[in-house]
């Protein structure tokens, strides 16, 4: 009936028994349907509408064409291949969202590319590929895990980044490699950063918050230039409730 009860979206799929069900024809629920909740599935059709679970879109490819500003993705539990390069803008007031559904895991492989892409987020998906960001704004990821990619994010003149609640393992490389972004927020994030430094900027002043991280190895938490810091070193208004973990 609704696009994702778990995560507490009650918005209606196109096929919802509760459409035009109430007084006067209209639709019941919390929120009138409107089309802009897309779904995909690893069983769907590019061909069908992909306005509801049972005519699901099958690759990101598709799903990805036609987004317009207020539009949110779907993506049921399974495997999806990342695709060609993103260019999604939305707006401040109406972002673009790509999310896991329920709760299975999506998962992404290869790299997710996005370019010039503004008012975007991303959650619950796993990635096995990595993500590379340039030249976008108001970039929001969150709840992602990244498995296995040398560098999990890397961006590049991206202003106002949010990377929250995400899982950074088995990566050979720095986690977070970020040229000449700004406003980078940090915040409930795990690093497994068994080999390379967690996080790697221009300069520290490019981070505007960074907090509640924790870091397998405190010593290499972030590399400015070609300067490796401890935790303790990050900041003095920065990571105070972040710690090390076994």
């Amino acid at each position: 009936e609704f696009a994702d009860p778990t995560h507490h979206d009650y918005r209606l799929q196109a096929t919802s028994r509760f459409r035009r069900a109430g007084i006067d024809g209209r639709d019941q629920g919390a929120f009138p349907y409107e089309p802009n909740v897309f779904y995909l599935s690893p069983d769907g059709d590019d061909q069908a509408d992909g306005l509801s679970i049972t005519a699901a879109w099958k690759s990101i490819a598709r799903a990805v064409r036609d987004l317009r500003p207020g539009d949110t993705i779907y993506l049921e539990p399974g495997d999806y291949d990342a695709g060609p390069e993103l260019r999604l803008t939305g707006r401040a007031d109406a972002p673009i969202h790509i999310r896991g559904r329920g709760t299975g895991t999506a998962v992404i492989r290869g790299t997710l590319r996005m370019n010039a892409c503004q008012h975007l987020g991303i959650e619950r998906v796993t990635v096995r590929g990595g993500i590379e960001a340039d030249n976008g704004n108001s970039i929001c990821l969150k709840h992602l895990t990244f498995v296995g990619a040398s560098t999990g994010l890397t961006g590049s003149d991206v202003d106002d980044l949010h990377i929250g609640h995400c899982a950074f393992i088995g990566g050979s490389a720095t986690a977070v490699d970020l040229k000449r972004c700004t406003n980078v927020d940090l915040r409930g994030n795990w690093f497994q950063n068994n080999v390379a430094v967690a996080v790697k900027v221009d300069d520290l002043k490019e981070v505007r918050y960074s907090n509640h991280n924790a870091y397998r190895r405190a010593a290499a938490a972030r590399q400015v230039s070609d300067r490796t810091l401890r935790l303790a070193e990050v900041g003095e208004y920065h990571e105070q409730q972040s710690c090390e973990i076994a």
